[in-house]
C-alpha cells in the first residue's frame, strides 16, 4: 500500500502514515496517486519539501499545577500536625487524672485551650484542604491540557480529610 498524500510505501495493517502522518482509509488502491504540493501557511515553521505535505507545529501550552490545589496540599500537613497535637493535648491531661497526679490548675486549663484551639484550627485546615483539593482535581478534569498534579490534590484531599478526623478525635478524648 502506498500512502496517497507522501507516496510513502505503508505496510497493509498500518492506519496512519509513518512519514506524513495521515490517516490512511480501510482500504486504499495498490496504484500510487500523482504527488500534490499543499502550500504552508506562513505562520509554519515546517521545511517544505514539493512531494510531502505540509506540517504544521502547534506551539505546546505548558502545563502548571493549579495553586488552590497546592494550597489545600500545604494545609492538609498542618491540619495532621495540628490535629496530632490536639488530641495530644487533650490525652496528656487525661493521662494526667487517670494515674492520679497532680497538675496545676492553670496547666490543665492551658492543656485543654490547646487541645481545643488546635481541634478547631485542625478541623477548619482539614475541610479547607479537602475542598482546594476537591476544587483543584475538578479544575484538572475539565482542562488536562493545562493543568497537571493530579496526586498531589488527590492527597490533599486524603491528608485533609485525616486531619480533620484527628480533629474530631481530640474533641472525643
Amino acid at each position: 500500500m502506498i500512502c496517497p498524500r507522501c507516496q510513502n510505501p505503508v505496510q497493509e495493517n498500518e492506519r496512519f502514515c509513518s512519514v506524513c502522518g495521515l490517516q490512511l482509509p480501510e482500504s486504499q488502491p495498490q496504484q500510487p496517486a500523482a504527488p500534490q504540493y499543499v502550500p504552508a501557511s506562513p505562520a509554519s515553521s515546517a521545511v517544505m519539501n514539493p512531494s510531502y505535505s505540509a506540517v504544521t507545529i502547534q506551539p505546546q501550552t505548558k502545563r502548571r499545577p493549579f495553586v488552590l490545589g497546592i494550597v489545600g496540599f500545604a494545609l492538609s500537613f498542618s491540619a495532621i500536625a495540628l490535629g496530632f497535637f490536639a488530641i495530644y493535648f487533650a490525652g496528656f491531661t487525661d493521662l494526667m487524672d487517670m494515674y492520679d497526679l497532680e497538675m496545676d490548675a492553670v496547666y490543665e486549663n492551658l492543656f485543654y485551650s490547646y487541645s481545643t484551639i488546635y481541634a478547631l484550627m485542625a478541623l477548619v485546615m482539614g475541610v479547607v484542604s479537602a475542598v482546594f483539593g476537591g476544587v483543584a482535581v475538578n479544575k484538572l478534569n475539565s482542562e488536562p491540557e493545562r493543568y497537571m498534579g493530579k496526586g498531589m490534590y488527590i492527597t490533599a484531599i486524603v491528608l485533609g480529610s485525616i486531619g480533620a478526623v484527628f480533629a474530631l478525635l481530640a474533641f472525643v478524648f
